[in-house]
């Protein structure tokens, strides 16, 4: 009881409450299979021109999450998840480079968003392919005694308990963002020292989906 009442004092006083923040995390991660289904649609029905996508998918998405992230970085201090659920990052410690009543983040912690938004999913993404393959052939008796066989297991072993601290992390660190003990709901995000809070209202609505696609073919991103 006394967690609830600590927890829906923070969300009272513009800390987002764990729901929101679970919940603008699992919207982000919706994005990249649902447009995949639709590129493997398209591949099916146009082979000759959308075929060479399906391949190159997760390039192609990495190019496109990149300027998606970055303009609502530039313009809502926030990822497209984030801002979707009306909220903003802001930095833990006081910056001279902040501006509440036109938030912007410091260069640093906007390349940094981007690259824990973009890059470190993806490198994620390309080593549990390579880690499922390699446990898909040692199940299947396929890898020997070789050195370099010995290595694949020892990497299938090593990727288990990084993923296991990883995830366990991540579940201490929701604990104490409930409990009020850190404004960082994630590990990314206390380590890149940026804070989710709750965005203006009037902040919400200045940019629109019109605006990014005029970006994204203008190439105006500054």
């Amino acid at each position: 009881m006394a967690v609830y009442a600590a927890h829906l004092t923070r969300t009272l006083q513009g800390t987002p409450s764990i729901f929101q923040v679970t919940a603008q995390e699992a919207l982000g991660t919706t994005v990249k299979p649902a447009l995949r289904k639709l590129i493997e649609y398209l591949a099916e029905v146009y082979p000759d021109k959308c075929g060479w996508c399906v391949p190159w998918y997760d390039e192609l998405y990495l190019l496109f999450d990149c300027c998606l992230q970055y303009h609502y970085l530039k313009h809502y201090a926030a990822s497209f998840s984030e801002s979707f659920y009306g909220l903003l990052r802001v930095p833990t410690t006081v910056s001279s480079e902040f501006n509440p009543g036109n938030p912007r983040l410091p260069e640093m912690l906007e390349y940094g968003s981007v690259a824990l938004l973009v890059l470190v999913p993806y490198i994620k993404d390309k080593m549990e392919k390579i880690v499922d393959r390699w446990r898909e052939d040692d199940e299947d008796g396929r890898l020997g005694k070789s050195k370099p066989d010995r290595a694949r297991k020892a990497a299938i072993k090593i990727y288990a308990i990084v993923h296991l601290v990883a995830k366990s992390a991540r579940l201490v660190q929701a604990a104490r963002y409930m409990t009020g003990a850190t404004r960082s709901h994630c590990p990314e995000l206390a380590l890149l020292g940026v804070s989710l809070r709750d965005a203006p209202l009037l902040h919400r609505d200045t940019y629109t989906w019109t605006g990014f696609f005029k970006n994204l073919l203008t190439g105006q991103f500054r």
